[in-house]
């Protein structure tokens, strides 16, 4: 259950998360006035530096059935309040998103520090040849930053079968275990709760051998596909 679990929230990550700081990067390198470029950066940012025991006590409160604006909001629509963090429907997007609104300006930092590093020369030529802002994105940024893009796909899968212990631990309760217990909280059940040491630590090392194995595997599919990987 814990690995299905963990499986199931890390690749649904892969899919949504993986993509939206390179989507920012983009978007925040699009704005050409230097002071609201900056106040973006620094807003995207902010979320980063909150511990998740704060998130927590704030999302609970956004997502309460009772006094939360998100309800609010739906029972103008005639929508019937929602449990959000006691349903086992909707745990997991509540996890993907809010660890989206949290990361993703952080994460974007590497693609902006690789997208500043493009030759200007590059965008001076397509744009006399007539190439639109979106053209130049998808022909010059998208593939001057692929290298950075490949490593952190496969460093990410080198991590397949971890999850943001602090995020899970802070929003899970047990009604919805069954979705939410995922192998770092299980081995913290285990280990601390439990001290059953031995097992957790077993527990842990087939966590790295999978991590390793997964980062080979990663490494050696986008090679075929790529000139572009560690080694």
């Amino acid at each position: 259950m814990v690995i299905r679990n963990s499986l199931v929230l890390n690749l649904a990550s892969l899919v949504f998360s993986f993509p939206t700081p390179i989507i920012l990067a983009l978007l925040i390198n699009e704005i050409k006035v230097f002071r609201i470029k900056k106040i973006f950066q620094t807003i995207s940012y902010l979320p980063y530096f909150l511990s998740w025991v704060v998130l927590a006590a704030i999302f609970t409160e956004l997502l309460s059935p009772q006094t939360g604006i998100v309800n609010y909001f739906l029972s103008l629509f005639g929508i019937e309040p929602v449990y959000f963090l006691a349903s086992k429907g909707w745990f997991r997007p509540v996890v993907i998103l809010t660890g989206i609104w949290q990361n993703v300006g952080w994460s974007s930092i590497l693609y902006l520090a690789s997208i500043a590093s493009i030759n200007p020369e590059l965008y001076e030529a397509a744009e006399i040849d007539g190439a639109t802002r979106f053209h130049r994105a998808l022909h010059i940024t998208l593939p001057s930053i692929t290298p950075v893009v490949v490593f952190c796909l496969i460093m990410s899968m080198g991590s397949l079968l971890r999850t943001n212990f602090e995020q899970i631990f802070n929003l899970q309760n047990p009604s919805i275990m069954e979705v939410a217990e995922v192998i770092d909280t299980y081995v913290y059940h285990v280990g601390l709760v439990s001290a059953n040491y031995g097992f957790s630590t077993a527990i842990s090392l087939f966590m790295n051998l999978v991590g390793i194995a997964m980062l080979f595997i990663a490494n050696n599919v986008i090679k075929k596909f790529s000139e572009y990987t560690l080694w």
